[in-house]
């Protein structure tokens, strides 16, 4: 593994890695697992903050095609206000989708694709407590050899109460100091 800090908002890593027998019920399956990511961070005022991340990670066995999957996500925090969106575009094989593999065929990875945005509103946000409400918005766009089983773009929606710590506050000088 290799990271690099450039500077208080930035940081980058990649790294690979050789994993034996990562499941139980395939035990003479090993993965070569290799990812990078690039995060940008940074605050502005007192409790807001930009956080934006791009993870991609690709795993490969011998003898099979690897498996992708790219992530971009992005928040917006402004006090009591929070606003974020994520993409995702994942290869999934014939058997993790549980799919019959004459069908498909039994070395193909079917690309998914997720769009998901949300928001949410600190209800109580009071000394040490926050609980937040908010709501989110997924849509899907499966490969055309799955509309099928799942449809053209099937959406899911949610509403949800969120209970969580207070923020971390770091010091000025101890931001400098790293």
């Amino acid at each position: 593994m290799a990271s690099f800090n450039p500077d208080k908002n930035w940081a980058f890593q990649v790294s690979h890695g050789y994993i034996k027998s990562p499941e139980a019920l395939k035990p003479d399956e090993n993965i070569h697992r290799t990812t990078a990511s690039a995060m940008y961070s940074c605050a502005f005022g007192e409790e807001n903050f930009f956080n934006a991340t791009t993870v991609w990670g690709l795993n490969k066995q011998q003898e099979h095609a690897g498996s992708n999957d790219v992530q971009l996500e992005a928040s917006l925090r402004s006090k009591r206000f929070l606003a974020y969106f994520r993409y995702e575009w994942v290869q999934k094989s014939v058997e993790e989708l549980n799919l019959e593999p004459n069908m498909y065929g039994n070395d193909v990875q079917l690309p998914i694709n997720a769009t998901t945005i949300g928001a949410g509103y600190d209800l109580i946000h009071s000394g040490p407590e926050r609980v937040m409400c908010g709501g989110q918005l997924s849509w899907y766009h499966p490969d055309k050899q799955l509309n099928s089983l799942y449809g053209g773009n099937p959406l899911a929606a949610e509403v949800y109460l969120r209970f969580y710590p207070p923020l971390m506050k770091m010091h000025k000088m101890k931001m400098e100091k790293m």
